[in-house]
């Protein structure tokens, strides 16, 4: 449905379209993708965060880059406590996978 607007309305917030956007893509609301990037360490703890961080989130999938292979081993261990901490401290379930690679 198209949304009819007066001149006198003035402009939308760019976050309204950005969210039907992501929406539309079935992609996480922009807080909950902001808050996974703004404080990664928080979420993950200070250790987990200095190693990695995250680089994407694609279909429920949080892609998150670590800098050595040891660190990929280990979070790909923790994948599910990880999902639980983000699930759990964003109050979201559009998060229900975690992929981990190496920094090159």
């Amino acid at each position: 449905m198209i949304e009819r607007r007066g001149p006198g309305d003035g402009p939308r917030p760019l976050r309204i379209g950005v969210e039907r956007v992501m929406r539309h893509l079935q992609a996480p609301p922009t807080d909950v993708i902001q808050s996974i990037f703004a404080d990664w360490s928080g979420l993950v703890g200070e250790v987990i965060g200095l190693h990695s961080r995250p680089v994407d989130v694609t279909d429920g999938t949080l892609v998150i880059e670590v800098d050595d292979p040891a660190w990929a081993s280990e979070l790909g261990w923790l994948s599910e406590d990880l999902l639980a901490r983000i699930r759990e401290s964003l109050d979201t379930n559009e998060i229900n996978e975690i992929r981990v690679k190496i920094r090159r």
